[in-house]
């Protein structure tokens, strides 16, 4: 991707003001995923990775959405569902107003297409079970009527007339309902010894024990020092195994499918 270490310089500084909030409001969070790999095994991005991960406990992500906007700088905008109606996810990204990253499945759509940076809520994980089959249940369903409204912009035609159908199948149901749904139902669960994202598609790998979350740990990232899950060796080793070797060069590259990248433009010059 062409401007990726401008890239990543504009989500580092997203990065920084989000942990000068957390520390103001005393807020506690992870990095997480590919993030957290980057800092543990390059002190800061892995190479070919284009966005930054982070986690925080459901009480202080609650409190995160509801105050960050006014600690935050202008360009810094907090999109959620209840600050952005078409917003699609049932968790936060903070963007940047200046710049574009236009992701092909949601080119089409009136929402705020900055530089992100991903914010996700960790929620109890159901236990049970016959419980974690019905919040499974309904977890797909309110994510086939969101996919159903949201991404129909793919160039293959088979693709797209596969997501038209699951549009109109699909069409009685609201979009932004189904974004609350998801969020009320994730936030339901409860108190459990595991901390869940349910917006990742893991399933039950993506289970944590709160314990090797704890306080966290101080590790480096990019210049900064960022907050790690303590017992980061044993959450990467259960999601990704040997994390500290790098995979082949043909499994490298972004998850994104971005049409655009603009780090000196807003996103609005493209939607006029």
């Amino acid at each position: 991707m062409e401007d990726l270490d401008k890239l990543k310089k504009i989500e580092t500084e997203l990065l920084k003001q989000f942990i000068q909030v957390c520390d103001k409001l005393n807020l506690r969070y992870y990095i997480m995923y590919g993030t957290l790999i980057g800092a543990i095994r390059h002190k800061g991005f892995i190479p070919w990775d284009d966005d930054i991960d982070v986690g925080m406990p459901r009480e202080d992500y609650e409190l995160f959405v509801k105050k960050a906007q006014s600690l935050l700088p202008e360009n810094v905008f907090v999109q959620t569902i209840d600050t952005e109606p078409n917003h699609p996810f049932a968790f936060c990204k903070l963007r940047d107003n200046n710049t574009a990253f236009i992701e092909d499945i949601l080119q089409k759509h009136k929402i705020n297409h900055g530089v992100w940076v991903d914010v996700f809520p960790l929620d109890n994980y159901p236990e049970d079970p016959k419980v974690y089959k019905k919040v499974h249940k309904k977890r797909k369903f309110y994510k086939r009527v969101i996919e159903s409204k949201y991404c129909i912009c793919a160039k293959s035609l088979t693709v797209r007339l596969k997501k038209l159908l699951k549009k109109l199948t699909f069409c009685l149901f609201s979009a932004k309902k189904a974004v609350k749904r998801l969020d009320e139902l994730f936030k339901a669960q409860p108190k459990s010894h595991h901390y869940v994202n349910h917006s990742a598609s893991w399933g039950p790998k993506e289970a944590l024990p709160v314990e090797w979350f704890g306080n966290g740990v101080l590790v480096d990232f990019e210049g900064l020092k960022v907050n790690a899950p303590e017992k980061y060796h044993e959450l990467l080793t259960k999601a990704y195994g040997d994390y500290m070797t790098p995979p082949p060069e043909d499994k490298r590259g972004s998850f994104h499918n971005v049409i655009l990248v603009d780090t000196e433009k807003s996103w609005r010059e493209y939607f006029k």
